[in-house]
């Protein structure tokens, strides 16, 4: 019994030195970047202004990496609405780190700018209308200083605010308007973000949306025809951004 007990004890010793040697320089420290956007977050953009990216710092244990940051923007600064930057790099053991930017390009003398008071009323698959709103939360509206818009939400804070899912769930897009005569009628809609079920808010053709310059109220008819439902939202009392 003895002898086994040394032999085991012995063979104990010859595994444990073979697994120290094995994982010789196998175990170190990586230094994950730590990213920091430069300026302001979200970034206000005068329209027709050529953009300058404020830039973003990477900074790898005490070592400036911020040459190796490469940059994903979708940012038109002649088109009136909201963007974003990502900004990614790799250290030197090739881990990953990410930072964003929020852009809103728009005309800052636009009269309509603003956060507008949002109620939203809606038919779902043809049933009676139901009421959400006003919301103690604002919806953003800016101008491109003529004839579009972008709202932040063309349903008025239905599932983004109301059911609090979250910006994920606000449908935004441009309208376009005839300001021939006030209050203004919407002819068009483009650049409209789909809700994560893939349902996109398309104009109410019998209900035409329009905006009045005197009051400064918005009201959106908007259709989603896939589930079916209809919206009819009214934006007003802007505050200042």
């Amino acid at each position: 019994m003895k002898k086994i007990i040394l032999l085991t004890f012995a063979l104990g010793l010859i595994f444990s030195s073979c697994e120290e040697e094995a994982s010789k320089g196998v175990s170190k420290v990586t230094n994950y970047a730590n990213m920091t956007v430069t300026g302001a977050d979200p970034l206000f953009w005068e329209i027709g202004t050529a953009f300058v990216d404020p830039g973003c710092v990477a900074i790898e244990g005490s070592t400036d990496i911020s040459t190796k940051i490469t940059v994903e923007s979708d940012v038109n600064s002649n088109k009136v609405g909201r963007y974003h930057m990502t900004y990614d790099v790799l250290n030197q053991d090739g881990f990953p780190a990410s930072a964003s930017r929020t852009v809103y390009v728009y005309k800052s003398t636009d009269p309509r700018n603003g956060y507008y008071t949002s109620t939203s009323v809606r038919s779902y698959k043809g049933g009676a209308y139901t009421t959400r709103g006003p919301w103690p939360q604002s919806i953003l509206v800016l101008g491109n200083g003529t004839d579009e818009l972008w709202i932040e939400d063309l349903i008025g804070g239905w599932y983004y605010i109301g059911s609090k899912y979250g910006i994920d769930y606000a449908t935004a897009g441009v309208a376009k308007f005839d300001t021939s005569a006030n209050p203004n009628t919407m002819s068009t809609l483009s650049g409209v973000e789909a809700l994560p079920w893939g349902y996109v808010a398309e104009p109410n053709t019998t209900s035409p949306s329009t905006y009045n310059n005197t009051t400064k109220t918005l009201l959106l008819n908007v259709d989603l025809p896939a589930v079916p439902m209809k919206f009819r939202v009214t934006m007003n009392n802007p505050q200042p951004l």
